[in-house]
C-alpha cells in the first residue's frame, strides 16, 4: 500500500470507530498481512502514525504485522519498536509442510530462516 491508501484506510477505519464506539472502545488490534513488511518500514511506521491519529479519543490500537519468521534487519526492528508495532509469526506447520509454501524466489525453503 502506498501512503494515500494507508492514510484513507486510516480515516474510514476512524470514522467507523467514531460512528460506532461501543465496538471501538478500548484496546483494538489493527493488524498487516500478506507479505513481509520488513521491505518497507517506513510506511509500517506511517501506518502507525496515520491509524493513531484518525482512532477516535479512548481508542488505544494494538498495531501488529505478520511474518513467517525471517528476522528483520536491526533498523527495521528500531523502526518497528519506534512505532510500537507487535509482530506476530505464522508458521505453516513443520520444515516440508512450511516450505510448500514459503520459498524464496531462488526456490529454497524459508523454515531455517
Amino acid at each position: 500500500m502506498d501512503r494515500t491508501t494507508i492514510d484513507q484506510v486510516a480515516t474510514r477505519v476512524g470514522e467507523h470507530c467514531a460512528r460506532t464506539p461501543a465496538r471501538c472502545a478500548g484496546h483494538r488490534p489493527v493488524a498487516r498481512r500478506g507479505g513481509r513488511c520488513w521491505p518497507a518500514p517506513d510506511l509500517v511506521a506511517h501506518a502507525g502514525a496515520a491509524f493513531r491519529r484518525a482512532a477516535p479519543a479512548g481508542t488505544e490500537l494494538s498495531l501488529r504485522v505478520q511474518t513467517n519468521g525471517v528476522r528483520p534487519g536491526r533498523r527495521d526492528a528500531r523502526v518497528l519498536a519506534r512505532a510500537r508495532h507487535r509482530v506476530g509469526v505464522s508458521l505453516d506447520g513443520g520444515r516440508q509442510a512450511h516450505d510448500r509454501h514459503r520459498r524464496y524466489a531462488n526456490g529454497r525453503g524459508s523454515y531455517d530462516a
